[in-house]
């Protein structure tokens, strides 16, 4: 999974030296689960649904871990410039059109209807982010640095 291997580039070094400015929107598992659940069992339930607890930038997900898990793994401090994540891309598995398009640009995410007509409520991405990463070391898919 995409989540799985992010953060294991977080903590393994892949992005020590910097991440681009790149969001994201953060879900929980268990409230897209919940979600899933309350609209088939809504019976006033209707429509699409965006199912999003939060949007962060890359950046903003090291800092989360980093005041969880301290120095104990290279969590990256800075963000890089968007010229030089343009020009190392490839490296990254990314397109530099890919970079063009994406990086500083920040998305947004309404969950207003799904808080309404399912009556959602969002874990905390701090405890989503902390909960998957311990998960991960649980799994014994990262090693301390």
């Amino acid at each position: 999974s995409m989540s799985i291997s992010t953060m294991i580039e977080f903590g393994d070094g892949t992005f020590k030296s910097g991440v681009p400015e790149l969001w994201t929107c953060i879900v929980d598992v268990r409230d897209v689960a919940t979600a899933h659940i309350k609209a088939g069992f809504t019976s006033g339930a209707s429509g699409r649904h965006i199912v999003v607890s939060k949007e962060a930038k890359l950046l903003d997900i090291a800092n989360i871990l980093r005041k969880n898990f301290g120095d104990d793994y290279p969590f990256p401090r800075r963000q890089a410039p968007k010229f030089l994540f343009w020009l190392i891309a490839p490296m990254f598995d990314r397109t530099r059109k890919y970079v063009s398009k994406n990086v500083g640009i920040r998305i947004k995410f309404d969950n207003s209807y799904s808080k309404k007509d399912l009556n959602m409520s969002y874990i905390p991405i701090e405890q989503t982010i902390q909960e998957h990463f311990q998960q991960i070391l649980d799994d014994g898919l990262l090693n301390k640095t």
